[in-house]
């Protein structure tokens, strides 16, 4: 920023003039988009108002300048980079720490406003990466390597919860699979009881349709233990890729039979399974996704209609994988019945349950 710029924000912090500050910043972030340094020129300018309007808590001037600089952004079609989504990313990742230090002091009012204003610039966010992208993944969710450095910032403030449902949308499994070892799943469960949370997020991304960043956030995770594990869930869900991978529906009802029990420590999974069901397998159930998705992304992603069917484990799927012909339209299934069917086909070999010695559940 040039002298005579910076002598007239210094002018307006000195004598508290929050709303011609905010009138002083609007207009020049507005022009610096039609300069030919535009990129560099506004994230100077919505940093430093930023960095003014947290000091003095005032929440509303920051929100409208970063609200702004969102719809900028989308407005004149500005190419992605790391710049831009640190900049929106560690705003967001603000206004979420600042609801909560008003949570704990009690002003409903002001946390309020802070989570209304993350879930909008979120979604303006989102909207512009999604004008950039160029795959039908990110056409649909956003940039995933916005999500990755949004999820990190996330960390950083400590809010788990909102972190993780970034990281399901990120492109690196990776530190994502680190988190839940390291930071999430501490937080939720005791050590013996990580693979629910593995199992959870693995099954959270295949109900998206990322196939692929599922297998990859579970080889992460499992490292260096490798098929088969000692954990009854785990063994599930290594073979549950194999029959996505086949799209045999009538192996996927075999399998859920067969871990039942497994499966029932978490009420969440009855939902994610009945969505996979019915993503990869084309089962129609008319069973609620209980606990599920319904609203895992609620003020992230809006009202967008979501996809019958899955196609990510298609473009993954290895040449040896054939699809089996079917020669009727698979039916509804027992997700977890009470007692088994009289007749129940053989489990192939190679995806049958595994035994362990003792009872690790």
């Amino acid at each position: 920023m040039d002298a005579a710029t910076l002598s007239r924000l210094e002018q307006f912090e000195k004598e508290k003039k929050f709303y011609d500050a905010l009138q002083f910043y609007r207009t020049k972030v507005t022009r610096s988009f039609r300069l030919k340094s535009a990129k560099e020129v506004a994230i100077l300018l919505v940093r430093h108002a930023l960095e003014f309007f947290f000091k003095e808590n005032q929440y509303q001037c920051a929100i409208d300048i970063v609200t702004q600089y969102a719809e900028c952004l989308s407005k004149n079609n500005v190419d992605m980079s790391y710049a831009e989504f640190e900049l929106l990313a560690g705003s967001v990742a603000k206004f979420a720490d600042f609801a909560e230090k008003e949570n704990k002091a009690g002003n409903a009012q002001s946390e309020q406003l802070l989570n209304t204003a993350r879930c909008k610039c979120v979604d303006l966010a989102i909207q512009w990466t999604k004008q950039q992208s160029s795959n039908s993944n990110e056409k649909k969710y956003g940039s995933s390597a916005f999500h990755t450095v949004l999820a990190k910032k996330f960390v950083l403030v400590d809010h788990l919860e909102l972190a993780k449902n970034h990281f399901l949308l990120s492109d690196d499994s990776k530190t994502f699979a680190e988190f839940l070892h390291q930071k999430y799943g501490k937080e939720r469960f005791e050590q013996d009881d990580g693979e629910i949370i593995i199992v959870e997020a693995v099954l959270q991304a295949l109900c998206l349709d990322r196939f692929p960043f599922a297998v990859s956030l579970f080889t992460e995770y499992v490292k260096p233990n490798k098929y088969p594990f000692a954990k009854p869930l785990l063994n599930f869900q290594h073979i549950l890729f194999d029959v996505i991978e086949t799209e045999n529906v009538q192996q996927y009802s075999e399998l859920t039979v067969s871990y039942q029990n497994e499966l029932k420590r978490s009420y969440s999974f009855i939902g994610y399974l009945t969505r996979i069901g019915k993503l990869y397998f084309g089962v129609r159930d008319t069973q609620c996704m209980s606990g599920g998705l319904g609203s895992l992304f609620s003020g992230l992603l809006g009202s967008q209609k979501e996809e019958e069917t899955a196609t990510s484990h298609i473009t993954a799927r290895t040449p040896a994988r054939q699809k089996p012909a079917a020669s009727t339209q698979p039916s509804s299934f027992a997700m977890f019945p009470s007692t088994l069917p009289t007749v129940v086909p053989p489990i192939p070999k190679k995806i049958q349950k595994v035994e362990v010695e003792e009872d690790l559940d």
